[in-house]
């Protein structure tokens, strides 16, 4: 590794979220009334209910990894649509929009196919929220990739979970993980590269933390990558 080809870069700023849960008085008793208040759901609910698993337990992800695949499971024993739901392609479609989409498409088509619709107790009923968020520093910041890898053996997982879901999304402009802009800026393309293709979504979060150190470890140590690429770089959100 020949260090005159890497950048410097503001220092990366490790960050984790706290939220409230807060409920709206949007209900669903059934498909048909899920993919009503799917349709018209906010951007921030939608997220809630695809990822609080990865913070409420961050050491498993469930067979039904996100709320609205679980509930259509328990509820409705609607298992199709909620292995359906379960397989939402969450990592090629950062965009809520499509998101919601996915999800209205698979409800749709269902209601159509069906010739009866399941329906829960009102007490069973999906009830959305959103998340309340607050954005807490954690008062640990990297200069290098060694500051940075030291962090990261020791930083809590929903740190991890902050700059992979959550940090991304609170700017405008393309949609990347935290980690992968900052090791772009600093001139780690192959790493960067690897950072914004693997797959946050297959993993617990613990399970996602592990594999990042690893891989941030072995491409910093044994990485021979030395050719620049100065395309222009978007600067990580300090």
């Amino acid at each position: 590794m020949k260090t005159q080809y890497r950048r410097s870069a503001a220092p990366f700023e490790f960050r984790k979220a706290v939220y409230l849960a807060e409920v709206t008085n949007q209900r669903a008793v059934s498909l048909s009334q899920l993919l009503m208040e799917v349709t018209i759901a906010s951007r921030w609910s939608l997220f809630f209910h695809l990822h609080q698993h990865f913070f409420r337990d961050p050491h498993t992800i469930p067979e039904y990894p996100n709320d609205f695949s679980s509930w259509v499971h328990t509820y409705l024993a609607e298992d199709s649509v909620a292995e359906k739901l379960a397989n939402l392609n969450l990592v090629r479609s950062m965009d809520l929009e499509l998101v919601r989409r996915e999800i209205c498409t698979i409800l749709a088509q269902h209601l159509q196919e069906m010739s009866g619709e399941r329906h829960t107790s009102p007490e069973n009923a999906f009830v959305f929220c959103k998340p309340r968020l607050t954005v807490l520093g954690t008062g640990r910041r990297a200069k290098t990739p060694a500051e940075f890898i030291r962090i990261l053996r020791d930083i809590d997982s929903d740190s991890v979970g902050y700059h992979l879901f959550i940090g991304p999304r609170l700017v405008s402009g393309p949609v990347m993980n935290d980690f992968s802009l900052w090791f772009r800026q600093l001139g780690y393309a192959r790493l960067a590269e690897k950072l914004d293709s693997f797959d946050p979504y297959l993993k617990s979060l613990k399970e996602n933390h592990d594999f990042l150190l690893h891989l941030i470890e072995g491409e910093c140590v044994e990485s021979q990558e030395d050719v620049r690429d100065d395309r222009k770089i978007p600067e990580y959100r300090s």
